[in-house]
């Protein structure tokens, strides 16, 4: 993957950061991880281009609610931004509704 084939011009509108910053978080996270620069690069494509947006099927195994709080009270980005805009949220105990015959 190289950096020129992404199409960054609606990342400052839709993040509200520089490509730059932008660019700058992806491979922080991807180095924070142990994930080489073509991880970096991935993620950012993944949030770049909304149309793909990654599912995410979070399980729990045997932690506690803590992550989905922390997740619950963030504010940058805010979780329907998230949830709406950068993800797609498929799976996930504790946020998601119940279903079924009661």
């Amino acid at each position: 993957m190289d950096i020129g084939d992404f199409d960054f011009s609606n990342i400052e509108k839709r993040l509200g950061v520089s490509r730059r910053v932008f660019l700058q978080f992806c491979t922080g996270v991807a180095a924070s991880l142990g994930l080489s620069t073509k991880a970096a690069m991935a993620m950012a494509k993944a949030v770049a281009e909304p149309k793909l947006r990654p599912p995410v099927i979070w399980l729990h195994g045997q932690e506690c609610t803590g992550p989905t709080e922390s997740l619950l009270r963030s504010e940058q980005p805010s979780l329907e931004h998230l949830i709406l805009d950068l993800v797609s949220l498929d799976y996930h105990q504790t946020l998601d509704a119940g279903a079924g015959h009661q």
